[in-house]
This record gives C-alpha cells, structure tokens and sequence, in this order.
C-alpha cells in the first residue's frame, strides 16, 4: 500500500486511513454469510452497512477509494472495463 500511495502522491494520512478501511473491510470479507456473493456485492454490503451506521458520505468515499486502489492494483484488467 505505501508505494501505491507514493505512485499516486497521496498523504501520510490517506495511506493511514486507506490501511484501516482495509483492514476492517477484511474483518468484514471473513463474515461466513457474505460468502457466497461477488465481489461487488461485498463492497456494496461493506458500504451499505457504512450508510446504515450512520457513516458520513465523505467517509464512505474514502472507504470506496481505499477498495478501489487495492482493486486497481490487484486486477488492472478487472478495473479497466
């Protein structure tokens, strides 16, 4: 994560945070009832809930962005339609 946040100039501090909507989106991945759906469907579960807890739209953008660089890294193919 820190040299894709270096490739793209980002700060300390949106690498930060990046790591920690990671980490809790994997804590949420490992649920045995999200198991079966894609992976759209996970991030759409992950932000759904966001939304239900009462998260601020800003926040939920940054937790989108943080699944979507890792996305962009891991499947560029994936990523570019």
């Amino acid at each position: 994560m820190p040299e894709v946040c270096a490739l793209r100039h980002l700060s300390i501090n949106t690498e930060t945070s990046y790591i920690h909507w990671l980490v809790r989106a994997g804590s949420l991945l490992k649920d045995p009832k999200l198991k079966l759906l894609t992976t759209e469907m996970k991030i759409e579960a992950l932000l759904t809930r966001l939304a239900i807890t009462g998260v601020s739209a800003s926040t939920q953008n940054q937790a989108f962005n943080a699944l979507l660089i890792v996305d962009f890294r891991v499947s560029p193919a994936t990523a570019s339609g």
